[in-house]
Parts: C-alpha cells; structure tokens; sequence
C-alpha cells in the first residue's frame, strides 16, 4: 500500500513544486532576506501592512498620551468601549487589572476594532511562508503530518474561544502592561489580541494549505 502510494505522492510534490517555482534561483534570494531578529521580522511585517505599522503607532500615542481621564472627558468614547467589550471580553477583563483603566480601555478598543484588518496582515505573513511550510510538509511522516494539524487547529479554536468568549487577560511580570503605560504602547498588541490573532491566522493557512494539496493530488 505505502509503496502504491509513494510514487504517487513524489509525483503530486513535484507537480507543485514546479508550478510554484520550487528549488528556483529567485527562492534561494529570497531566503537571503529572511528576518533574522525580531527588529527585522517587524520591519518585514509592517511593510507587508503599512495599515497594521499605523494601527501601532495610533496605539503608541494612546498609551503615552491620552489623559488618564479620557473616558470622562469624551463620554461618547465610554459607550464605544461597552459597546465593545460586550462583543471582546478581553477589554473589560483588561481594564480590571489596569492602573490606567481609561487608557488601557481606549487601547484595546483600538486594538480590538481592528482585529479584522490584524487578521488579514497575520494570515498574509503566514502565507508567505507558503513554499517552506509545504516543502517541510511533505517530508514528514503520515503521523506528524496530521499530529500538526491537529496542533494547529487546537491553537486556532482556542484563539477564538480566548478572544471572543473566555477574555483572560495575561502579561508578563517583567514588563506588565497593566502597570506601566511604556510597555503597553511597546508591546500592547501582543496582548490585546496580538497572540489570538496569530493562532487564528496560522490555522487558517494551514488549513488552505492542506486543502489545497488534497485537492491538487486527486486532480493528478
């Protein structure tokens, strides 16, 4: 059975790989750029999404400048936050544990509104990685092959759970985001759906990706 299966599974990677230019100079290139730090693997990411580069800056000045009594001072911005939170648990649940719960609420509130456009960039970043993720796929046992799957799509449900039902809010000590306005505008996204987001992405493409070559197999 594995030896009937074998040829035919050679033959479907190598019909992919020269359809998506496998093994071809200009791949070899583009591992040359490849982020080698987490300064570089952002500036890859923001010029991939200009949008997403301007979503974090909008939340540097929030964290940094907003009046620790925005909410009072613009009450239309207090029903946007009800209104959302109702929809994000993670925003209520954020601002419980925030020493500056009127900016920390105007944060996620901009972070969370623009989790359809943070989606889009992250599955976009995801599939760029489109040939390596094949290319290592299809050198994989049977049993690998679907214990990752498996992995990814636990991590993907879980983003939506997190996201959208539970809202457990969490940070790090050593650069708490509830306590220091500094570190929320640094490194606010991650927790203010960054990371859910990032699951959800990955086991987007990864489901494509699988879709894509059962598919292209039984076409062959």
């Amino acid at each position: 059975m594995e030896e009937r299966r074998g040829p035919r599974w050679r033959a479907c990677s190598k019909g992919r790989e020269k359809r998506a230019g496998y093994g071809s100079v200009r791949e070899e290139r583009g591992s040359d750029t490849e982020p080698t730090n987490i300064f570089s693997l952002m500036i890859r990411i923001y010029r991939m999404s200009p949008a997403l580069l301007a979503l974090h800056l909008s939340g540097v000045v929030i964290a940094w400048f907003a009046p620790d009594d925005a909410l009072t001072r613009w009450p239309l911005l207090k029903i946007a936050v009800t209104n959302v939170g109702e929809i994000f648990p993670l925003l209520p649940e954020a601002v419980k544990e925030s020493k500056f719960p009127d900016v920390t609420a105007l944060y996620f509130l901009l972070m969370l509104v623009a989790v359809p456009m943070r989606l889009s960039a992250a599955i976009r970043f995801c599939y760029s990685y489109r040939s390596r993720i094949e290319n290592g796929y299809s050198q994989i046992s049977l049993a690998r092959k679907i214990y990752s799957i498996v992995v990814v799509l636990m991590f993907m449900c879980m983003g939506f759970y997190s996201i959208l039902v539970d809202g457990y809010f969490y940070e790090w000590n050593f650069v708490a985001i509830s306590r220091s306005r500094m570190w929320l505008g640094l490194i606010g996204p991650l927790f203010a759906g960054g990371a859910e987001v990032i699951a959800i992405a990955a086991g987007v493409v990864a489901i494509f990706i699988t879709l894509h070559r059962a598919f292209t197999c039984k076409e062959e």
